[in-house]
């Protein structure tokens, strides 16, 4: 097997995504998850052809109930989300609403304050990572990815530190523009922390101290950490490829 760790993880998220990343045909690549509803205002957004290639892009990720009506129509579906966000996940620009606005300008003066190491290292935008990365194709390959580890925690964000620390000027989208995230028994929120210690204790836990100290050597360095090696995203195996929209099904 290729992971020691197979009998306890039963998906490679990491692995799986950077392998749709190397086989996208688009200019833009955006991962995401399958949990995941995209807000109107967001959608505008990528509508307008306007993206950067010098630009890593984040949107904040709204939780919202696990009855969203998804038998309604789409219109419904967005207006119940948007009125029931039980919790937000992310940066929020200055300019976007005084209340969030202010509350962002308090949390970098006490990051500032209590940090030993004060580098620009804290504006990067990681949470909940995973479930709204935007860069261009040459950006994926400058970083080659995601890290390709066996931690299920924190590789996002070691992603997000790589392109800024490459070069790559983080954009974080006005909050109307979201993404909504459906409440799920296996969801790392949902659970007690009692269930967030046993799930930590049976699977890969990258240590944060550890992230804090790669982080810090990727932005004073300008570069990545070099884990994955230049076959990141399985690029030497062969992988079936369906597409969803009555195209053509193969190889690649």
């Amino acid at each position: 097997r290729r992971y020691y760790s197979a009998t306890q993880v039963p998906f490679f998220q990491w692995a799986a995504k950077n392998a749709g990343i190397r086989r996208a045909r688009g200019a833009f690549i955006l991962v995401t998850n399958a949990d995941i509803l995209f807000s109107d205002a967001l959608c505008a957004v990528l509508a307008r052809n306007g993206l950067r290639k010098d630009a890593m892009y984040r949107a904040n990720r709204c939780d919202v109930p696990a009855d969203v009506p998804l038998e309604a129509s789409v219109d419904e579906v967005l207006a119940y989300c948007a009125t029931n966000v039980k919790q937000r996940f992310g940066y929020v620009p200055h300019g976007y609403g005084k209340r969030f606005s202010r509350l962002r300008r308090m949390k970098e003066r006490m990051s500032w304050m209590w940090s030993s190491a004060k580098t620009d290292s804290d504006a990067v935008d990681v949470d909940a990572a995973g479930d709204f990365t935007l860069l261009h194709r040459q950006a994926w390959e400058t970083i080659r990815g995601y890290p390709e580890l066996e931690s299920h925690a924190y590789v996002d964000g070691l992603a997000c530190h790589a392109a800024v620390a490459c070069g790559y000027e983080q954009i974080v989208l006005p909050p109307d523009c979201c993404v909504y995230h459906m409440a799920h028994e296996r969801g790392w929120t949902t659970m007690s922390l009692l269930e967030k210690i046993r799930f930590n204790e049976r699977r890969p836990t990258l240590d944060w101290a550890l992230f804090c100290e790669a982080v810090r050597w990727m932005h004073a360095n300008h570069a990545t950490l070099g884990l994955n090696n230049g076959l990141w995203g399985c690029a030497a195996d062969s992988l079936p490829e369906r597409c969803f929209d009555g195209g053509h099904a193969g190889t690649m």
